[in-house]
């Protein structure tokens, strides 16, 4: 069979043809990475604009500094122990009667809640969680607007969060150690009405300061009851398992 003969117009507009393929899988792959560190440019600008910086690993002699900071007074100031982790791996992803409550509590993961860095618990003299709070649940910015429903205009705050019942404050309690690193003891707890956990950390900066801030108004509100605070730092947990 003769060889074909590609006539000269043909073969360079072949040779064009060719080229602008390669030029056009070239801007792709250009564009692709392009777009990639965009994203990642922007995720490090919006965490900055939130007040958000890395994860570090705290002493306890750190944490109290830092504690101090944000005007949390050492005998309210607690470090979560990063086996906390055992008790999250027993929580179920989805709690039926949640899905029940969608219209109030549209995100229902239970483990997901209680792994979030920025926490506010309420629990009753039954040691129930009986108001909840997260940050993921929360819109806002540059700053989270916790109270942006008027949740926190009443004590006990309406949850914001799906208040489970599979943590229950004295479970909590065995993973809360206080700044000389011994575990608290719940004994010493169970004579109030409410105590009232709240995750903070170092890396969430400003924001963690306004949920402190929260916490203490809407403690003006209450004329009567006894409550505990539990400033409970979360960083050393995030650093292994964030």
């Amino acid at each position: 069979m003769p060889n074909r003969v590609i006539p000269p117009a043909q073969g360079a507009a072949l040779s064009i043809w060719c080229i602008k393929s390669k030029l056009m899988r070239l801007s792709l792959y250009l564009v692709f990475w392009m777009f990639a560190a965009l994203l990642t440019s922007c995720s490090s600008i919006v965490s900055c604009m939130y007040g958000i910086r890395p994860l570090e690993e705290l002493n306890a002699k750190e944490v109290q500094k830092i504690a101090s900071k944000y005007k949390i007074a050492s005998n309210e100031s607690f470090l979560l122990d990063t086996s906390f982790r055992a008790l999250l791996i027993t929580l179920p992803t989805i709690d039926s009667n949640c899905l029940q409550d969608l219209s109030i509590y549209p995100f229902c993961n239970i483990r997901k809640n209680h792994l979030q860095p920025m926490q506010i618990m309420y629990f009753d003299k039954n040691n129930t969680l009986v108001s909840y709070h997260v940050n993921c649940d929360m819109s806002g910015f540059p700053n989270l607007k916790w109270n942006d429903t008027g949740n926190f205009n009443t004590f006990i705050p309406r949850s914001t969060t799906y208040p489970d019942s599979y943590v229950k404050f004295d479970d909590l309690a065995m993973y809360i150690s206080n700044c000389n690193s011994q575990q608290i003891q719940y004994a010493d707890f169970n004579d109030a009405d409410y105590n009232i956990v709240i995750f903070w950390c170092k890396c969430f900066g400003r924001q963690s300061k306004r949920v402190i801030k929260l916490v203490r108004e809407n403690l003006q509100i209450n004329h009567s009851e006894k409550v505990n605070l539990l400033f409970v730092n979360i960083d050393n947990f995030g650093v292994k398992y964030f």
